[in-house]
Order: structure tokens, then sequence, then C-alpha cells
């Protein structure tokens, strides 16, 4: 009876633990995604003026995303990321 009770203690734990690794790993994801799509709208600023004020939009909610992953705040960076993410792709012609 002990034996099952610890191992379904440990099995409880990994399955919690496990959770917010993969919301960070998707967070962090979406980060490096949107750094992509930066890099990509600099280039084209100087051929395309008006792509500089959503890229400075961008930026500023790229490091805003960093915050809250550093926080641990993984909920609001997911969605943010999603959203800043759907804004910057047609901008970035990402796939």
């Amino acid at each position: 009876m002990k034996k099952l009770i610890l191992s379904f203690l440990f099995f409880f734990t990994f399955t919690v633990s496990s959770q917010p690794l993969n919301a960070y790993q998707q967070c962090n994801a979406n980060i490096e995604l949107l750094r992509g799509d930066l890099l990509s709208m600099l280039k084209k600023i100087p051929g395309m003026p008006p792509i500089g004020e959503v890229y400075r939009a961008a930026r500023e909610r790229y490091e805003a995303l960093q915050k809250m992953r550093d926080a641990m705040d993984m909920n609001s960076c997911l969605v943010e990321s999603e959203r800043v993410l759907r804004i910057t792709k047609p901008y970035s012609r990402r796939r």
C-alpha cells in the first residue's frame, strides 16, 4: 500500500511539474518567432516606412513578453504572444 501511495505521488508530481515546462517552452518558442518577425520587418523598413510603426509596437510587446516569461506568467505570455504573432505574420512573410 505504501508503494502504491508513493507511486501515485511521484506520478502526480511529475505530471504537474511537466505542465509549466511545456507552457514555458511554448512561450519561449513564440518569443523566438516574434524575434524572427522583427528581424524580417526591420530589413523592410527602408523600402516600406509604414512598417516602422508596426515594428515599434511589436518591439515593445517583445520586451513585455520577455518580462512575462521571466516572471513565469505563462498564461499571459501565451495569449499575448499568439495575438502579436497574428499581427506580425503578414509583415514578416512567415509561413
